[in-house]
């Protein structure tokens, strides 16, 4: 989508949300729904705090009228705690996370998809914070789930993939990272495409690992 139809969409879900506010209530659950698509717009469109606002609030519904354990509460906490990992709220983030996890093996399961979306966002908060050896144990656990249940070029195993490559290289593994990453990107290609976003996010990502890895080796044989 280019920007024009994301204010589009934007556009198309307030209006939904107003007319479900009005004709179901602020606390239905098919309002809720369309709040959080708005909130979910918002963030596409960089507006973090608007998005985190909003989610609070549906959080704050959601718990009211389904309760804390419902797999759309669940999804609330985690769409919320993505909302402050981009606006640099880690602690908050990751305490929202470690919970929402827990919640989600509960209820769920290990395997389940959402709880395997729930455990990668909590890596990724873990390597903003650099905890990068929390962050490798829980994503090479989530890979390996994702392999399993979802097949080795599913775009979210192969993003989990991209994601352990980038804490392996910051673990000085990069050997590893770099092997881990040339899989994703034959992945990526086979199944999105050449132009698909992701596609070029990680070819970016192993050309610029070749740059840094190709210095290094140069420095190592001077003498």
């Amino acid at each position: 989508m280019d920007l024009g139809e994301f204010v589009q969409a934007r556009a198309l879900l307030e209006g939904t949300v107003d007319r479900s506010r009005e004709t179901l209530g602020d606390n239905h659950p098919n309002t809720l729904n369309a709040a959080s698509g708005l909130a979910a717009s918002l963030k596409d469109l960089g507006h973090h705090h608007k998005a985190q606002t909003l989610r609070e609030d549906v959080l704050t519904r959601r718990r009211k009228v389904l309760g804390e354990d419902h797999p759309h509460t669940l999804d609330s906490y985690r769409d919320l705690a993505s909302s402050l990992t981009y606006l640099g709220h880690h602690a908050r983030a990751r305490s929202i996370l470690d919970d929402t996890l827990n919640r989600s093996r509960a209820m769920l399961g290990d395997t389940h998809p959402d709880t395997l979306t729930v455990a990668h966002n909590l890596a990724t908060v873990l390597m903003r914070v650099n905890q990068h050896v929390q962050a490798r144990a829980l994503l090479q656990s989530t890979l390996d789930k994702h392999r399993a249940t979802l097949g080795p070029e599913h775009p979210n195993t192969l993003t989990t993939a991209a994601n352990l490559a980038s804490v392996l290289s910051h673990l000085g593994r990069r050997k590893e990272a770099r092997a881990l990453l040339r899989n994703s990107l034959e992945g990526f290609r086979r199944t999105l495409g050449e132009e698909h976003p992701k596609t070029k996010a990680v070819a970016e990502q192993l050309a610029g690992y070749k740059k840094v890895f190709g210095k290094r080796k140069k420095k190592i044989r001077r003498p």
